[in-house]
């Protein structure tokens, strides 16, 4: 019996750490082209769901307010519109953008900000949100209309509401940006 206590205590209570072995980044590059394949689209679509939903909204409420006639349906049912219009729209609008990045590149860091292609590019990012607002409120309120839903706005107002709240958003985002970047630049 003693033999066998000296040999329990001969023995140490945890394994004698090993160095691990450094495992294949392959994992990781699996990781990254599922995020880029799956979660970044879900993503982009949400975002322009969201844009549509807000577009739509803002702009319904700024109407509403004015007791233009029309406008009287339910906000719910415009938040509906702006979101579905959005979503639908996602291909069309990525495209778009596409094209105006290659068409108008961001200045590199010699070039002026002032330059012809530059103050183009600001006015077509203004016009953006308003075309886009106004395209989510017409297709949102088409497809909708279609499907049954009968106390939403017909597509004429949908068009108007969302490009009204895409001409209010739209400048506030862009610079709700640019502060963005000149705090963060200023902070790093």
């Amino acid at each position: 019996m003693s033999n066998q206590s000296n040999n329990l205590e001969a023995q140490p209570l945890l394994p004698s750490p090993t160095p691990a072995t450094r495992r294949s980044s392959d994992g990781w590059i699996v990781c990254g082209i599922l995020f880029a394949v799956v979660f970044l689209p879900i993503w982009f679509i949400a975002l322009t769901a969201f844009n549509g939903f807000l577009f739509t909204t803002v702009g319904h409420a700024i109407l509403r307010t004015t007791s233009l006639s029309g406008y009287d349906t339910p906000l719910r049912e415009t938040m509906r519109l702006g979101a579905v219009g959005g979503v639908v729209l996602f291909p069309v609008w990525s495209l778009f953008n596409l094209i105006t990045n290659c068409i108008f590149p961001t200045p590199e860091n010699g070039e002026s900000q002032m330059s012809c292609s530059a103050v183009i590019k600001s006015l077509v990012e203004l016009c953006k949100t308003t075309a886009f607002g106004a395209a989510a409120g017409v297709v949102g309120a088409t497809i909708l209309r279609n499907r049954g839903h009968e106390f939403i706005l017909d597509p004429e107002h949908a068009m108007r509401a969302g490009a009204l709240g895409g001409a209010v958003l739209g400048p506030g985002m862009i610079i709700g940006l640019i502060l963005f970047t000149i705090v963060y630049q200023r902070f790093t």
